[in-house]
């Protein structure tokens, strides 16, 4: 039998490091940085612009060398306002605040505490990131390490939230801090509380209906029956859904109504195997909700847990600096014809995030992009354009007082005009791009 040649070639698919030219696939493709594909057009990234006019304030001092840790939009009477926290310092002392973007004169506002003299109302780490949530006028904003604080608006501070869980405890607060705050049927909902110094890593704690007091009845406590802690979690649709993390994994939980008028909301497993160790991954869309897994991104839709089962997607999340999971930041990106999912990550050989993950839901594909800058990206959030209209588009308009338009402040205008939705990125040197 004569001696037949066999060809040794590399896998169809997957990422492929050091190979010829000649030897790779005719269909093989180098990984994409700072392009996105458009229609199956390449185009360019396009740049960004800065927010405000330089960095956010610590009293009237500009900042250059502080983390944003938050970008949340405050909506009142369908008036947006843009709050932007921040983080300074280093481990161990840790000092952050509040600041409120003017969007008529591009300036920064703190509003931390108290309005003539701010000062420090945070202790995160640049990592310690905000889950925010508007509620009957008010905006609820906690990073899992200090209390709980809220905002009533313009003109006012962000000031502590003081919540009591029992009427048999004088101290005015009985919640030192949580993961995630939401709303369920009218009733504030806190996940993975630190209740008198103690944690609580399962716990899902619910106000009465249409109360802030947790301690009257119709408030309550459900634990999760597991020993995993609650990781990253979203809304779809008016369900809340968590993913917990534990040693061989996680699991996949929601929020289930009871119907019980006694324990209105208790925890429900869906699946024992899909976890995330990235808690601010979570991504909430139309579709559903994303969350970077331990192997690939997780895609629930309210029926089924899926994978972005994109090979190529799989392999760049193996250049994710593990020891910077938790830091890892998702962002649902929505413009017009635009439909993208974004996640900072630290290479693998970076101890600080300098990259973007960026996965074109429209056109089922991803690129990546990076930046030498050493202030890159490190939370991101969404705003909506703003502009003050002339007077010959407001001949018709008339406040809810009666008063024509002309008699409305400056500030109360500021929503008018034609708005539309933008991303913003949260930098290390205490500034805010667009």
């Amino acid at each position: 039998m004569a001696y037949r040649p066999f060809p040794i070639v590399g896998f169809k698919t997957a990422k492929s490091i050091g190979v010829e030219p000649w030897l790779s696939p005719a269909d093989a493709f180098p990984t994409l940085e700072n392009i996105i594909i458009n229609k199956g057009v390449f185009e360019k990234r396009l740049g960004f612009s800065l927010i405000g006019q330089g960095g956010v304030k610590h009293g009237a001092v500009e900042q250059t060398a502080t983390s944003i840790t938050g970008i949340k939009t405050f909506l009142s009477k369908g008036m947006p306002s843009l709050l932007v926290m921040d983080s300074k310092g280093s481990a161990g002392s840790f000092t952050g605040r509040c600041n409120f973007y003017n969007p008529i004169d591009d300036t920064y506002t703190d509003i931390s505490s108290d309005l003539d003299t701010p000062v420090d109302i945070f202790s995160g780490s640049p990592s310690d990131f905000f889950s925010f949530v508007n509620w009957r006028g008010v905006g609820y904003m906690v990073n899992n390490v200090n209390q709980i604080h809220q905002w009533t608006g313009r003109g006012n501070a962000v000031v502590p939230f003081n919540i009591q869980v029992n009427t048999t405890d004088s101290k005015a607060n009985h919640i030192d801090t949580c993961q995630f705050v939401f709303v369920i049927d009218d009733r504030l909902v806190l996940l993975g509380t630190v209740e008198f110094g103690t944690w609580f890593p399962q716990r899902l704690r619910f106000s009465p209906v249409l109360q802030t007091d947790f301690s009257q009845p119709g408030g309550g406590t459900d634990d999760a029956e597991t020993q995993e802690r609650i990781s990253a979690a979203g809304m779809i649709g008016k369900t809340v859904y968590a993913f917990f993390e534990g040693p061989d994994g996680g699991s996949f939980w929601r929020i289930r109504r009871t119907g019980n008028s006694d324990i209105p909301l208790e925890w429900e497993r869906i699946t024992p195997t899909e976890g995330s160790s990235a808690p601010y991954s979570g991504i909430e869309f139309n579709d559903g909700l994303v969350a970077v897994g331990l192997s690939n991104i997780l895609f629930y839709d309210g029926f089924k847990m899926n994978r972005l089962d994109l090979p190529s997607v799989r392999d760049i999340l193996s250049e994710f600096n593990t020891d910077k999971i938790r830091s890892v930041f998702g962002q649902n990106h929505k413009e017009q014809d635009d439909r993208h999912l974004l996640f900072t990550f630290a290479n693998s050989g970076s101890s600080n995030m300098d990259r973007i993950l960026d996965y074109n839901i429209l056109e089922n594909n991803w690129t990546v992009h990076k930046s030498n800058q050493s202030f890159f990206a490190n939370c991101m959030g969404t705003f909506n354009d703003q502009s003050v209209p002339i007077w010959t588009e407001l001949d018709d308009v008339v406040a809810s007082d009666g008063a024509t338009v002309s008699q409305i402040t400056v500030d109360s205008r500021a929503v008018l005009g034609n708005p539309s939705p933008f991303t913003l990125i949260g930098c290390r040197n205490s500034r805010v791009y667009k």
